[in-house]
């Protein structure tokens, strides 16, 4: 898919002679799918009531309207500078091919996370693309609190980590995971742990209240 060469950036590929690069492309994505298909399918077996329905984009060419709605929702204050450009890492561009058809059961307590649109960091940097947790809100008091972050500035060492921000913009980040892959690892992990593992609204608000603050403390 064209939209994989003008929208996603995959780190490496620059020292790759041209005629290979379809080549180490095809082989990114296959690791990158592989990891992200582990963590939905332990989600979907563990909840198979709230995720009876994971299914992905049907017409990849709408992938490219997704991806670039995302690239469109950094405004230009969050954008980094004109030398650079927004791309998103291949595990973004992964998921929401996978997921892109996926809606949670009317009754769920938590959906898929999403990626929204972005923001400058205060005190960290430009070009972030926020991941937005889809809890019941009932059973969610900390998350007003607290952001996920994805970097899409292909030019910096950061490009793919993920971040958290603990303090309402006040620009006390901390690193979560090396991509957004490791990421819903982690999340697919707290989920068929801890999450599952509680019983009435008080328990639940005490692991999604746990969730975020294994990162910040």
């Amino acid at each position: 898919m064209g939209v994989f060469d003008e929208v996603v950036f995959f780190p490496g590929i620059t020292d790759v002679p041209k005629n290979q690069r379809d080549t180490f492309i095809r082989t990114q994505r296959g690791e990158v799918q592989s990891s992200l298909r582990q963590s939905l399918s332990s989600l979907k077996e563990t909840f198979p009531k709230e995720f009876g329905k994971i299914s992905p984009i049907e017409d990849p060419e709408e992938l490219e309207d997704v991806l670039e709605d995302i690239r469109k929702a950094l405004s230009s204050q969050t954008r980094p500078s004109d030398k650079s450009d927004v791309l998103l890492p291949p595990g973004v561009a992964e998921f929401v091919l996978l997921t892109g058809g996926t809606n949670p059961d009317v009754d769920a307590t938590f959906g898929l996370p999403t990626i929204a649109g972005g923001a400058h960091l205060k005190g960290y940097g430009e070009g972030w693309a926020s991941i937005e947790m889809d809890f019941d809100e009932e059973i969610d008091e900390t998350g007003e609190d607290f952001a996920f972050y994805v970097c899409v500035d292909s030019t910096t060492k950061s490009f793919g980590e993920v971040v958290i921000d603990g303090a309402k913009g006040l620009g006390k980040f901390k690193k979560v995971a090396d991509s957004f892959e490791e990421f819903l690892g982690l999340f697919a992990e707290f989920m068929t742990g801890d999450f599952k593992g509680s019983s009435g609204d008080e328990d639940l608000k005490a692991a999604v209240e746990d969730w975020y603050f294994r990162f910040v403390e």
